[in-house]
Parts: structure tokens; sequence; C-alpha cells
């Protein structure tokens, strides 16, 4: 089995020029589970994704068909337990959502529920299906759990549906999400495509996909406020002569805790013209690691604020950043390819 985040490298997919750093997002149908009652907060969900652009890869879809929250509500004599559901779909109509696009900033909205007053650790996210469109030497294929030609690990299989869980994020008392009566808590499920989508066999005719979903969850507010940080990355090609001044695509962007380079907080890619964005963030400082194949990586450490946004630009000095049409060495089809592994699987 080859993972697509080590082994299908970016070719001459177009990408969507952003002339400035802003963030966007699509809206899909809002979705409640119950009518407004001031005695319940809510929850609204979007959704995220920090997706390679990838030559063959021509979308990547998700049904998600529900989102639980889990924790403890307090009912004046007692914790209790809860698992409560904020947002449910109709039958036979669940929330189609592509991830390939869901970069810098690009969020998609699910959904919006209200739950009891409570403390939530946990969210449990169902999906019924997954739908990977793919360019392939004999064409476009469809890569999906109804035709048989991808499957589920990681995830729990709850009837039709497939169920996986996001830990919540904690505020400085060691707290999950805290809900009041009244009060709207925007969360962001922030999927992570890289470590979730993988191939079999020759990845340039894959005999099938494993999807296995790999998330974390971000507040776009919080108890104090959040901040955020944008930033622009740019390089050089490694001329002898001169330092070409350019925008990096696809670079990817991982927000890490301080002195502790395994937690990532949060990660995406840069667009074509170099910018990221990431939101949600508590206040505090981290770690921001900028890594580019071809490259070597860039690691800073900045402040993110309550209520504002961050702005930090990176620029890449030690290597020669890829063309934007590279030679794809996986494919062995390509005449420029001298590293062809004749799709060797790991």
């Amino acid at each position: 089995m080859m993972s697509l985040r080590s082994r299908l490298v970016s070719g001459s997919a177009a990408l969507l020029a952003v002339g400035a750093l802003s963030f966007g997002c699509t809206d899909t149908k809002r979705r409640t589970t119950f009518v407004d009652d001031p005695e319940r907060g809510r929850i609204d969900v979007w959704v995220t994704d920090a997706p390679p652009q990838l030559d063959r890869l021509r979308q990547v879809n998700v049904f998600f068909e529900r989102v639980d929250a889990i924790g403890v509500v307090d009912t004046g004599t007692a914790a209790t337990p809860i698992n409560v559901p904020v947002l449910l779909t109709p039958d036979d109509a669940p929330i189609q959502v592509d991830l390939l696009p869901l970069r810098a900033g690009q969020r998609q909205f699910l959904g919006s529920g209200a739950v009891p007053r409570g403390t939530y650790q946990r969210f449990r996210v169902y999906f019924s299906d997954v739908e990977v469109l793919y360019e392939t030497t004999f064409g476009e294929e469809t890569y999906s759990i109804a035709n048989g030609r991808l499957t589920v690990d990681g995830a729990t299989q709850q009837g039709d549906l497939y169920a996986f869980d996001i830990d919540a994020p904690v505020d400085a008392a060691g707290q999950g999400i805290v809900v009041e009566p009244g009060v709207n808590v925007p969360v962001l499920i922030d999927m992570d495509l890289f470590e979730s989508l993988d191939a079999v066999g020759d990845v340039t005719a894959p005999t099938a996909m494993t999807f296995t979903p790999t998330a974390r969850m971000r507040r776009l507010d919080g108890p104090t406020g959040t901040g955020s940080i944008a930033g622009q990355v740019r390089g050089d090609r490694g001329t002898p002569d001169q330092v070409d001044d350019v925008p990096v695509a696809d670079a990817i962007v991982q927000l890490r805790q301080p002195l502790d380079d395994e937690t990532i907080v949060a990660s995406t890619k840069t667009d074509a013209q170099g910018i990221y964005v990431i939101e949600g963030l508590a206040p505090g400082a981290y770690t921001l690691l900028v890594t580019k194949e071809g490259v070597e990586p860039s690691e800073t450490v900045v402040n993110v604020n309550e209520g504002q946004r961050t702005t930090q630009d990176v620029l890449l000095t030690e290597g020669p950043v890829e063309p934007t049409d590279p030679t794809d060495p996986t494919d062995p089809t390509d005449p420029n390819n001298n590293n062809n592994n004749n799709g060797a699987t790991q």
C-alpha cells in the first residue's frame, strides 16, 4: 500500500489563484436538530482540509450523515454523561463535501444543532460513503465504498454508516468545549487527507483505495477569543546567479506546540499564490513548520493574539523550489522520468 502523501507527486493540476490574504466559506443548506431553546446553546460545525493538489486526483467526496457531541451536562444535582446529535441529515440526503477545494482558509458549513449546557470532550462523525475520482492511465475512474473499490480503516461500522471520534480542543483549564445557554459555539473539523487516503498498487492505476479518517478539531471562537495566522510562502529555484522570489504552491504548513515536535495543532497547504490561512487558534506561541519537497524546511516561532490575525510570511531559500509543472516520477509514460519505480509498493 502506498501513501498518497509520499508516493503521489504533484503534477500539472490547475490551481485557483487567490490574489490577496483572505478566507472564504462554502455554505450548504442549514441543518438543525432542535428549534431554538433559551435553555440550550448551539454548536455550528464546519469542515476544512489540507488537501494534496495532485495531477491524478480529481475529487475526494465524503458523504457526511451525522455529528454527535459527547460530554457531560450539569443537571444541578450531578454531572451526567451525554451523547447528543449536533446535526442530523434527512434520510437519503447526506451532506456531500469535496475536500480538495478546502485549502488556504476555505471551509464548508455542515450544520448546526442546539445542545444542553455542558462540557463536550469528543465529537463523533458519521459518514456513509467516500468517493474518489482519479485519473489513471486508462482514464478517469471512481473508487468508493459503494462500488467496492474503496475500503475504510480506523472507523467503526454501524449498519450502513462509519463513525470516527475527534477530541475536542481544551481550554486553559483543561476542559473541552463548554456550551452555555444562548451561546453559539462554532467548531472546525480539520480533515487531514494526507494521512487519510492511501492507494493500493501502481499509483498510475491503483487497484483499490483505503480511507483512514484522520482529523483534528478547533474552535472558531473561544471562551476568551481566538486568533488566526496567515501569510505567503515564497522561495527561489536555486538559480546559481540569482534568487527567484516566486510564490511556492502546495507547501505544507503545520503549527505545532512549542517544545513538542509531535503534536500538530493545525495544518494546511498553500494555494497557487503561496497563500495559507489557519483560523481558530488559542492565543499563545506556536512553532510554524513549512515544508516542500526539494527544499529545506523552515521553522519559526510565531505568536497568536486574541482577536487578531498574525501575518507571518516565509521565504524558502536553501534549495530549489519545484517548477509549477514538474515531471511526475511515478508516471512510467513520462519521457522525462529517469527515476521510475514502476509502481513499487511499500
